[in-house]
Parts: structure tokens; sequence; C-alpha cells
């Protein structure tokens, strides 16, 4: 996520060549994301967290992946269907890990005795800042090695090459690490609604 958002402006004023659209195909991301979100509450009650997030990044790897085949001439229209479908991908991603922590946070209860939410969630914060700082750090140095000029209005043939693959493969590859480590998550809906009775008893036989 944060290296499609670092680069996305790139790819649609050099590549696109629709900077002045910027806002409109950036407003259609994010509030079809927002909009999403419910459907992906729905899915992972109706499957499970794992299998809805595995289902909603594998979705927007394959949005990612055909962002790099459109091209300035694409027409409008397209580009915000695509923008769009992306969105709903951008939910899952936005919404489904922050779902999961809950669970592990009781796993961990059953495992230790004892609840450490705090910890959860400052480990996923910290993760993310240090994922940020590595997009930050790596976005820059693919450009710098393409030969991106800043504020020149036509880029070489190899930035060109370098904000495709930046916005199409890069994200895609690490969305699809992302589901390859979802599939191996061990929680299953059942052993969670096992760990939360488990859980009960225990707290029924303490206050006993």
């Amino acid at each position: 996520m944060d290296v499609i958002q670092l680069v996305l402006l790139y790819f649609l004023k050099y590549w696109l060549r629709r900077e002045g659209e910027s806002d409109l195909i950036m407003a259609v991301i994010f509030v079809t994301a927002i909009l999403a979100l419910p459907l992906w509450q729905w899915v992972a009650h109706k499957w499970s967290k794992r299998w809805a997030y595995v289902a909603g990044v594998a979705f927007w790897a394959v949005m990612q992946i055909l962002l790099v085949v459109v091209t300035a001439s694409t027409e409008m229209p397209i580009i915000l269907t695509l923008c769009f479908l992306a969105g709903i991908g951008v939910a899952a991603a936005h919404v489904l890990p922050w779902a999961i922590i809950p669970d592990a946070i009781e796993w961990d209860e059953w495992q230790t005795g004892k609840r450490h939410e705090g910890m959860f969630y400052s480990l996923t914060t910290l993760i993310h800042k240090i994922a940020l700082s590595l997009a930050v750090l790596m976005v820059p140095l693919v450009l710098e090695f393409t030969g991106y000029q800043p504020n020149v209005a036509q880029q070489s043939p190899g930035v060109l090459w370098g904000l495709r693959v930046l916005v199409g493969p890069v994200p895609a590859a690490l969305l699809c690490a992302g589901i390859l480590l979802a599939i191996r998550y061990p929680l299953t809906r059942e052993r969670y609604a096992q760990i939360l009775r488990e859980l009960e008893e225990r707290q029924s036989g303490g206050d006993a």
C-alpha cells in the first residue's frame, strides 16, 4: 500500500498523462475502499477472515497488474473502472488485518493467561512505520536508478518502465507474499471458537 501511494501520482503524471484528473482517480479508489468495507466484513463472516483476506488481496493484485497495461490513450471510463475495482481490493487490505489482530490477542491470552493488546497494536504500528520507511527509501532509489529527472515534462523510457514496475509487479509481488503468509495462518474459525469457549470456562472458574 505504501509503495503504491508513493508512486501513483508519478504514474498518473508521466505515464498516463492525467495529472489533472489525479484527484478524481484517487477519490474513486479511496471512496470505493470505504464503501466496500461492509462487503469484506460480510465475506469474512461468511467464509473466514483469512480467506476473505486472501480473496481480497489477490483481487487487488490482479487489478494492479492490469493498471500496467493502460496507457495515455486509454479512455477515462476504463481507467476509473479499474480504479473502482482496485478500491474494492484496497478495502480488504485495510480492514481485514486489523480484524485479525483481536483473534491473535485472544489466542495469546489462551496461551499465556494474560492479555497484551498494547503489545500487539504497538508492534503492528511499528512494523507499518518500518514498511513505510522502506518504501520511502526504495521508490526514490528505483526512480533515480532509471534516470528520473524532477520537474521534467517528458521522462525517459527507462523512467516510464520503472514507474510501471513500481505500480504493477512490485506491489503485486508484495501482496502475494502477504497471501502466502495468510494461507499459513493457523487460527481457523473453529479453533478460534474453541479458544473463546476455553477462555470463558477459565473466567467462569475464576469467578466461582
